[in-house]
């Protein structure tokens, strides 16, 4: 008869995206002016993040030691994210689902960078609840983050926390790799220096964003606002324990001045962050000689070129597109929607034409039954008095109960198989999920991703 279902695990592989072409990635030689050797950057938001961004930083610290150079993260500390998270596979029997547990507190409203960091004791009993309340139906294991958790100390700031753990755990992936802080950028000189030409040149630089965020709608950058006595500016003001704040250039003066969304002047002194494009733009126009970006990254930096060409008329570091799709392998059913249309079929099928699905060593009753339901659907395809087809119909419906009845078993499995085909679709929605934390994939997932990245990039 055969299943309608697809059984797993099925060892899904790893899906690397490149572009362009690692070949095509280019780092000047000889080095810089300024005595810096080349260097590669890439970078996140500060949470546990998904293999796709674990790919980014294997890429850049392959390339950058291949060549002789240098590879930093830059930790987005001063984008507001759930940093503490984490969705958690699990199986219940046939059935896959996903929680979402917070290892600690987080005050989504602020900026990593402006609240404190969690206490290894909040960290570890937030891994102690999630073991106690979801331990038998756990699909994946904890204990590599625990590991981390117990050997990083409790630096100052959330963001902090974050790239020394994102940094312990993917170590034996990617090797040593510098963390740099977005919320840290604005305190260079060169950052003061990029703000001052903004602020002195605020109405053009607002008019070319916006035209480049509109030439490129897919990218969804939303417009700066511009009016008559002030525009907003790509940059964001930090203060600990408050949310972040936009910046503005007002206008009302002859001198232009830097405020806040509220209309309070920004003070020397005070903390600034650059927004998106901006920050990628003030890497790739002096920190870096080539960006690696995800699949988000490689769409926006597109309104980030565009944006600075018009505006600046100065060239950007090439950037490249780097991220994977890694899954995990549930050992348990899953299904498409033509598995779950066939078992349907199969189930309603069986009742009447069990005979069809039987094989030569089918016991002599049923090749007898199968051969009077033939010769009683032919009579009752030519005879049309209503009595004898009435009798041919019962004679047939007492054949198919009698096939039936020796037959249960069959019967039986094909309703299982709806049941399990079923349950196998809605595991699909999880099976086919490629953004669980990186660390909750076993090592040799995230060895089978090292070793794709490597072969790509090293490919002539």
């Amino acid at each position: 008869m055969g299943s309608a279902l697809t059984e797993s695990p099925t060892i899904t592989p790893v899906q690397v995206l490149m572009e362009p072409q690692p070949a095509s990635w280019k780092l000047p030689s000889p080095p810089l002016t300024g005595g810096r050797g080349a260097i590669v950057a890439t970078g996140h938001q500060a949470w546990l993040w998904h293999p796709g961004i674990l790919a980014k930083d294997i890429a850049a610290a392959l390339f950058a030691r291949q060549h002789n150079a240098e590879a930093f993260h830059l930790v987005v500390d001063h984008d507001p994210v759930d940093s503490f998270r984490v969705e958690l596979p699990l199986r219940d029997g046939d059935r896959l689902s996903a929680v979402a547990v917070h290892l600690a507190p987080v005050r989504v409203d602020l900026p990593p960078c402006s609240q404190p960091s969690a206490t290894r004791a909040q960290l570890e009993q937030g891994l102690r609840n999630a073991k106690s309340q979801y331990g038998p139906r756990l699909a994946c294991s904890l204990d590599l983050l625990k590991q981390a958790i117990a050997r990083v100390e409790q630096p100052p700031t959330l963001g902090e926390q974050l790239a020394t753990l994102t940094a312990t755990l993917m170590h034996p992936h990617v090797g040593a790799i510098p963390m740099r802080f977005s919320s840290a950028l604005a305190g260079e000189e060169r950052f003061s220096a990029v703000v001052e030409r903004m602020l002195r040149d605020a109405r053009k630089c607002t008019a070319c964003y916006n035209r480049a965020a509109a030439a490129h709608p897919a990218a969804r950058v939303a417009p700066l606002i511009e009016s008559v006595e002030r525009v907003e500016l790509p940059l964001w003001s930090l203060s600990p324990g408050q949310p972040r704040l936009r910046l503005f250039a007002d206008l009302s003066d002859r001198v232009p001045e830097l405020v806040n969304e509220n209309g309070d002047p920004v003070r020397p002194g005070m903390r600034l962050a650059p927004r998106a494009l901006l920050m990628t733009a003030y890497l790739r126009s002096g920190s870096c000689d080539l960006f690696i970006h995800g699949k988000g990254g490689g769409v926006y930096d597109l309104v980030t070129e565009a944006w600075w060409r018009e505006w600046t008329g100065e060239p950007l570091a090439p950037m490249a597109v780097v991220s994977a799709d890694v899954r995990m392998d549930f050992d348990a059913p899953v299904a498409d929607r033509a598995a779950v249309d066939r078992a349907v079929w199969l189930c309603h099928h069986l009742p009447h034409n069990i005979e069809r699905e039987l094989d030569g060593d089918a016991p002599a009753a049923d090749h007898i039954a199968s051969q009077r339901k033939h010769e009683i659907l032919g009579e009752m395809g030519f005879d049309r008095n209503r009595k004898r087809r009435a009798a041919l119909f019962r004679e047939l419906h007492e054949l198919n109960h009698g096939l039936a009845t020796r037959h249960a078993s069959m019967l039986d499995a094909a309703r299982r198989d709806l049941e399990r085909t079923r349950a196998g679709l809605a595991n699909g929605v999880v099976a086919r999920r490629r953004d669980w934390c990186f660390v909750l994939y076993p090592p040799a997932k995230l060895e089978a991703l090292r070793l794709a990245v490597a072969q790509r990039v090293s490919a002539p």
